[in-house]
């Protein structure tokens, strides 16, 4: 599929070599896996693409946990799920599952700042490519 499928435009002010950041252009949403998203994240790493986020925005806690679950049966249909404990106090909920060729997937609840300095509750899809994660060498 190509972007240009799914309306969506890049937003130039915020987007620089390692990202972009793309949102729906004739709606408030875009559609991607039977589910509907506010923004779409790209993530490049030596100019080759590694990691994409998609987010849903709420106003309210309780519809983003709900929306959260929704999305979170998605995924353990096709990925084994695991329940991590985030580390950030803006994080609610994080789950991780990893796919073929060293592929990870993530979806977290989360709290966030907007650009007009509100702050929003959110759910969001992350698909990361860890073959670009520098390898820890065990060398002193």
């Amino acid at each position: 599929n190509n972007i240009s499928n799914y309306n969506l435009v890049r937003d130039f002010e915020t987007c620089t070599d390692s990202y972009m950041l793309f949102t729906p252009f004739l709606s408030d949403f875009f559609s991607f896996g039977n589910l509907e998203w506010n923004f779409l994240e790209a993530r490049f790493f030596d100019k080759k693409f590694c990691a994409i986020r998609f987010l849903k925005a709420f106003d309210e806690k309780d519809e983003a946990l709900s929306y959260y679950e929704t999305v979170l049966s998605k995924l353990s249909a096709k990925y084994k799920m695991y329940k991590k404990t985030p580390t950030d106090s803006n994080i609610y909920e994080l789950y991780i599952g990893y796919g073929k060729k060293n592929r990870l997937v993530k979806v977290l609840c989360l709290q966030y700042e907007t650009n007009e300095d509100e702050f929003k509750q959110g759910v969001a899809l992350v698909y990361w490519d860890n073959n670009f994660v520098k390898k820890v060498s065990d060398e002193l």
